[in-house]
C-alpha cells in the first residue's frame, strides 16, 4: 500500500501491481466511473473554499483502497457501483444521501479534480474494471489482442471531432457525431457536418 503524503500521487505507485497497460478497456465505462468517482469525493469534501491537508488525503486513500477491495461479487453497473460508493461516502459524511447528482457541479469540484485528476480516476476504474469484470463486458480478455479489439481506443474519424471511445460505440457515435458530413435535408445537392445542418436547411439552401 502506498502511504498517502500531501501531495499528489503518481498513478504507477499505486496502481503498478493492479493495472494492466496492455489491456483494452470500455472507454464509455471508464469515463462512467470517473465521473462517479469525482462525484463521491465532491460529496465528501464539498466546502466552497477547500484546502487539501492530511485528513483530505486519508479520506482519498481510504476511498482508492475501498475500490481497489470490492468484493468480486460487486456489480460493475453503475447504479449498482454508485450505491457501493455511496456507502463508502456515508462512512464520512452522514448527512449527505446516498444519491448522486451527476447533472450538477459543486463547489468543491475544482479543487478534487486538481488533486484527484482525470488520469488518477482513470487508471483507478480500468483497475477496478480489471478486477471486477469476470465476464469481459467492459474489458478485453486478452492482453495483446490488437487494434481489431471492440474495446480498442479509437479517435472519431470525422475531421474536427476528438472524440476518443471503444471501437464498439463507433456506430453509435456516427449517428450523433456533429462532425459528420450529411448531405442536405431538403435534397439540394449540399453536403455539410450535421451541426451546420439547421442554418444551411433555415436560411441557406436554395430548396427552404
Amino acid at each position: 500500500r502506498l502511504l498517502m503524503r500531501p501531495m499528489k500521487y503518481k498513478e504507477s505507485l499505486l496502481y503498478s501491481e493492479r493495472i494492466d497497460h496492455k489491456r483494452h478497456f470500455d472507454l464509455r465505462h471508464v469515463g462512467d466511473l470517473n465521473v462517479l468517482f469525482l462525484d463521491a469525493m465532491c460529496r465528501i469534501v464539498r466546502h466552497t473554499t477547500f484546502e487539501w491537508s492530511l485528513d483530505a488525503f486519508k479520506i482519498k486513500h481510504d476511498f482508492v483502497l475501498h475500490l481497489l477491495d470490492a468484493p468480486p461479487s460487486q456489480s460493475l453497473s453503475v447504479p449498482a457501483m454508485q450505491q457501493f460508493v455511496g456507502k463508502f461516502v456515508q462512512n464520512y459524511r452522514k448527512d449527505v444521501p446516498n444519491t448522486f447528482h451527476t447533472q450538477e457541479s459543486p463547489p468543491s469540484l475544482q479543487s478534487v479534480a486538481e488533486h484527484f485528476p482525470l488520469e488518477e480516476r482513470a487508471g483507478l476504474a480500468r483497475c477496478v474494471i480489471r478486477n471486477l469484470d469476470r465476464a469481459n463486458e467492459h474489458h478485453c480478455s486478452e492482453a495483446t489482442c490488437g487494434p481489431a479489439c471492440p474495446f480498442a481506443a479509437q479517435i472519431c474519424p470525422h475531421t474536427g471531432c476528438a472524440t476518443l471511445l471503444s471501437k464498439k460505440w463507433l456506430h453509435e457515435h456516427e449517428d450523433v457525431c456533429v462532425y459528420k458530413i450529411l448531405p442536405c435535408a431538403l435534397e439540394c445537392g449540399c453536403e455539410l457536418p450535421r451541426h451546420a445542418m439547421g442554418e444551411h436547411v433555415k436560411n441557406v439552401c436554395i430548396m427552404r
